[in-house]
């Protein structure tokens, strides 16, 4: 016995795992060595906290509480610990499995029975020997272990401990994921909140001025000094301003419920809290957006598709292995006493021990097939792994000049607010001095309002295009992003 398990033990630990071994794949031809950046950005790190960027204490906290409290981000963490624990259950099974049982058996033979009968009265010569061979009753008492082991000897069990490696890792990626696109949308979500918060205060006031010039074109019109059209003008203008306000609320409301679900609270929880208007968050100075070389190990997406491509690789190496003989033993070592108080006496230990193969010699091509399958999937990942990388370098160029152009057309629409603000002072300066009518500042006050809500818009439009951004870049999020690897035999 000792020698069958030394020789199992060495052909289990001189074998080989078949198939090909995993290598990273190469990037250098799809990927820019540089980002082409435009004036606001840079080629710095990354910030890992970028949301704190935006110097919003509301902002920060919402993030906080929705990466502890999100539901989507807690069943996410649950995940990863079903991925480990799958992870563990295939890696178990490479190891011996070894069980213990004890029992207690106890009969009376038949003395007319095929077995008891010639036992318990045997015959010699054709004569009754006249004394039993055994006793009519027994017991018996067990005690013992059950052994059993498949030696890995082409790498089949290893094999599938890597792909299931790879999966978990998948898990723990997808999990990051989660949880950028969940901060993204806590940031979008209250962008888009403070920004309708901040029109809405606009419109108010465009509404006060415009009430005012009605009333003094209605006063004029009844003097007969402002015609029905000038009058029409002015109610249509203010028509149209005040239809505005309905749908500004509902959109505060509709941001306000999701935040507060965000963060894992009932829709209502935050509508009190987030009711206090303040400013629009903006990012000020240069961004640092890293190199195209960092996205590899940043991105979900492509951090998934990477996995992918391991895990097909590991499923070609099962399925190249079943091609291969399988080998098992068994034992079954313990103790048997008729008398529980001998079981441990000398001689009552007993044993067993096999050994075996199984190897499917004809199975109609079905191994075969399994196998070119397998190859396929390893094609597949391939394609998939380069498709994603090409698609998410294009996004993040394509969100890096949309960026630079967000910054031009803002600074071209904070000009022209400037050029309002200035027609608004020297029309004031002249309805002061009586060179132009009330109605001629009122108006340039209400144009203000207009251009003071298009820079607005701008200022919205800019920030989400950073939260986009960011969100493109992937994030960093500490060690569960892994380095390219290379993996050898």
């Amino acid at each position: 016995m000792r020698n069958l398990i030394a020789l199992s033990l060495s052909l289990a630990l001189t074998g080989c795992m078949v198939g090909p071994d995993y290598q990273a794949p190469e990037t250098a031809e799809w990927q820019p060595e540089q980002w082409q950046l435009a004036n606001n950005q840079s080629a710095g790190a990354v910030t890992q906290s970028w949301w704190q960027e935006f110097e919003d204490p509301m902002l920060t906290r919402l993030v906080d509480q929705a990466m502890s409290d999100n539901l989507m981000l807690l069943s996410a963490q649950e995940r990863v610990k079903l991925a480990r624990s799958y992870r563990e259950a295939v890696s178990a099974t490479n190891l011996p499995q070894v069980g213990l049982g004890m029992g207690y058996t106890a009969g009376m033979l038949s003395e007319q029975g095929p077995v008891g009968g010639p036992l318990r009265n045997p015959m010699v010569g054709g004569q009754p020997l006249g004394m039993p061979l055994v006793s009519r009753h027994f017991d018996a008492t067990y005690l013992g272990a059950s052994v059993g082991w498949e030696p890995d000897l082409f790498g089949k069990t290893a094999r599938l401990i890597e792909a299931s490696d790879a999966r978990a890792e998948q898990v723990e990626i997808l999990a990051d994921g989660t949880r950028l696109l969940v901060v993204s949308a806590v940031a979008n979500n209250y962008l888009q909140l403070r920004s309708a918060q901040q029109q809405k205060q606009l419109i108010g006031l465009q509404q006060q001025d415009l009430l005012e010039l009605k009333q003094k074109v209605d006063a004029l019109h009844a003097s007969g000094l402002a015609s029905n059209i000038e009058q029409a003008q002015i109610e249509s203008q203010l028509a149209s301003v005040s239809s505005l306000l309905p749908q500004l609320d509902s959109v505060i409301d509709v941001h306000s419920r999701r935040l507060s679900i965000l963060v894992g609270q009932s829709p209502s929880a935050l509508l009190e809290e987030l009711s206090e208007v303040k400013p629009l968050p903006q990012v000020e100075g240069v961004i640092p957006v890293g190199l195209p070389s960092e996205l590899l190990n940043r991105r979900p997406d492509i951090r998934i598709a990477e996995r992918q491509m391991k895990v097909a690789n590991a499923e070609l190496g099962v399925a190249i292995a079943r091609q291969y003989p399988s080998f098992y033993m068994t034992g079954t070592p313990g103790v048997v006493s008729s008398d529980f108080s001998e079981l441990f006496a000398s001689g009552s230990s007993a044993w067993t021990f096999g050994a075996g193969m199984n190897w499917s010699l004809f199975d109609g091509g079905i191994r075969d097939a399994l196998e070119a399958v397998a190859e396929a999937e390893v094609n597949i990942a391939a394609m998939d792994y380069q498709r994603t990388l090409l698609n998410a370098f294009g996004e993040v160029e394509t969100l890096l000049t949309a960026y630079g152009n967000s910054e031009l057309q803002l600074a071209q629409v904070q000009a022209a607010r400037d050029k309002v603000a200035d027609a608004v002072a020297s029309t004031h300066t002249l309805e002061q001095a009586g060179l132009v009518s009330p109605l001629d500042y009122l108006q340039a006050r209400v144009n203000l309002h207009q251009a003071d809500a298009a820079l607005l818009q701008a200022k919205t439009q800019q920030a989400q295009l950073l939260v986009t951004l960011y969100k493109s870049l992937g994030g960093v999020w500490g060690t569960n992003a892994p380095q390219a690897e290379e993996e050898g035999a």
